[in-house]
């Protein structure tokens, strides 16, 4: 399928042309409401989440002898809140 039968194919898919340009600005519009927000208040949540998952992923190490650095930051933050509780 060469680039204009792929085009062809979405503007199939979407309902026609106009219907593509009202759900491509639907889309839009959700995407720079979120794009939009508070930055710093989101940038501070963020900024906790990572410290203290750097520092649970240290103690899972310090506490454990099994526990390697490597395979600390492997985990997810919930398996590293699991093994902490």
């Amino acid at each position: 399928m060469n680039q204009a039968e792929i085009i062809a194919r979405v503007i199939e898919l979407s309902g026609g042309v106009e219907q593509l340009k009202v759900n491509s600005d639907r889309s839009l519009q959700v995407i720079n409401s979120k794009w939009h927000q508070h930055t710093e208040i989101i940038g501070r949540v963020l900024r906790s989440h990572l410290f203290v998952e750097h520092y649970m992923a240290g103690y899972l190490v310090s506490s454990s002898l099994s526990t390697s650095r490597k395979k600390a930051d492997k985990l997810t933050f919930a398996q590293k809140v699991d093994l902490v509780e």
